[in-house]
């Protein structure tokens, strides 16, 4: 007997359907009849007894729900504690690392003051096999497509703007623009984009880190894009043309990891 069977059986005997409890799990119902039949015959009786308005609650079942609920209940509780004493693998490319990670330790030291971090930046490929072969237990990333074996439990869209020291930013008096020197940065990539028909004009000036990039748009007349989230207040900032005005940053974990249930509570807490 599951831990899984016990909540299924704990849904159907709860609504006495087997269609409200496949709703109410998330399961199609031929899934919700199987492990219920595989339940009944590993206990060897009957629990249900099938009628044209749903189920009837046999007296066997409402012995085993009394059971199933004292064990769901210490396995929740169980999971709880162990959720608040975890141990995080955290993963972001280093644009965004800078952009997300304080926010991101922060919340969880306040909302779950036991778990502990780690926090890793690298580039995106190199991510996503760490996260595949169980060194990290997330990964923050721009993407557009999740790649197989990997599933998104939280996005947000980040809205994005030209930003300059500049009263009003453009291509700067100069014509010079300073962006992430990794291919993969999709700020570097929105601004290269929205300057594709003035290159001729206009200076790229690389940099490895966030940090001079908005070092030089304080000082110098130089643009580039940043996210609301990395303007400060010594930049002006416009918005940019509704194609490339936003990105989507997912959180997304490796499919049938056994941390995910974990990840997610934490998550899903701080999103709130």
């Amino acid at each position: 007997m599951e831990l899984s069977d016990l909540r299924i059986f704990q849904a159907v005997a709860r609504s006495q359907s087997f269609s409200k409890a496949a709703e109410n799990l998330g399961y199609v119902q031929p899934n919700v009849t199987l492990r219920i039949k595989k339940l009944e015959n590993e206990l060897k009786i009957p629990l249900f007894r099938r009628t044209n308005r749903g189920v009837e609650t046999l007296p066997s079942a409402l012995t085993l729900l009394t059971y199933a609920d004292r064990i769901l209940s210490l396995m929740d509780e169980a999971e709880e504690k162990l959720t608040s004493q975890a141990l995080l693998s955290i993963g972001a490319t280093p644009i965004l690392s800078a952009q997300l990670f304080p926010k991101f330790t922060q919340g969880v030291h306040l909302h779950f003051p036991l778990v502990k971090i780690e926090l890793k930046t690298d580039k995106k490929s190199q991510l996503y096999l760490d996260l595949k072969q169980n060194l990290l237990d997330g990964i923050f990333v721009n993407e557009r497509t999740i790649p197989d074996g990997c599933i998104s439990i939280f996005s947000y869209t980040e809205k994005l703007f030209l930003v300059s020291a500049r009263s009003v930013p453009d291509s700067g008096d100069e014509g010079i623009a300073v962006v992430n020197k990794n291919p993969q940065c999709p700020y570097r990539n929105t601004l290269l984009r929205y300057l594709d028909n003035k290159m001729n004009t206009v200076d790229i000036i690389e940099y490895d880190t966030l940090e001079p990039i908005i070092r030089s748009v304080e000082s110098t007349n130089a643009v580039t894009v940043l996210p609301q989230s990395l303007v400060t207040s010594k930049m002006s900032k416009v918005s940019l043309p509704k194609e490339m005005n936003s990105i989507i940053i997912h959180f997304v974990v490796k499919q049938g990891s056994a941390k995910n249930k974990t990840v997610r509570k934490i998550i899903e807490t701080l999103s709130e």
